[in-house]
């Protein structure tokens, strides 16, 4: 009979209403947090390794002042040859601006395939590493955080090393070439 239960049964069922205070305390797996801001020295650290090591990024940043070199020279060739500098025929004045024209399409080709071919190594090896870190992450993680988030963030994070961060670095060594040949 109702005498034998405790009291709480003895009521009948209840609804209890727990208050949720904090957006936190709405979601099970918890809020996200994302690091924000410039990169850090041990991330670039990393990109440079993945990438080939310094080695690689000397070789590129040589192959940048190189195609810059070739381009002032051809800029410079045009003034020698308005000048008629050497008393040459016209021939001359057009196989050398050729021939350093040729000179800057390779040193840009070999530059600009040495360059993304290390961007897309250094994704591909990033990409591994972290693909390997994450499967063997305890199981408690999988369970705290939803697969959907896993996959954004993962999928966000291989996305910018593939993509955007290559395109910022091509541009910000194409405007620092000029001044590095320069000098």
């Amino acid at each position: 009979s109702k005498a034998a239960l405790p009291p709480a049964a003895r009521r009948g069922p209840s609804i209890s209403a727990v208050h949720l205070d904090s957006v936190t305390n709405r979601n099970l797996t918890g809020v996200e947090s994302r690091e924000e801001g410039a990169l850090g020295a041990p991330v670039v650290r990393r990109y440079v390794a993945a990438a080939g090591g310094t080695a690689v990024v000397a070789l590129i940043a040589a192959l940048f002042a190189l195609e810059q070199g070739a381009r002032v020279f051809n800029d410079t060739w045009v003034g020698v040859w308005f000048s008629d500098r050497f008393t040459q025929g016209v021939w001359f004045y057009l196989g050398v601006y050729a021939a350093g024209g040729l000179a800057y399409s390779l040193i840009t080709y070999c530059r600009t395939l040495r360059f993304y071919y290390s961007t897309v190594d250094a994704a591909t090896r990033l990409h591994h590493q972290l693909l390997r870190h994450l499967l063997r992450l305890p199981k408690s993680f999988f369970d705290a955080n939803p697969a959907g988030r896993i996959l954004n963030r993962f999928s966000r994070d291989t996305e910018i090393m593939a993509s955007v961060l290559g395109k910022s670095t091509v541009q910000f060594l194409t405007c620092m070439a000029p001044y590095v040949a320069v000098f």
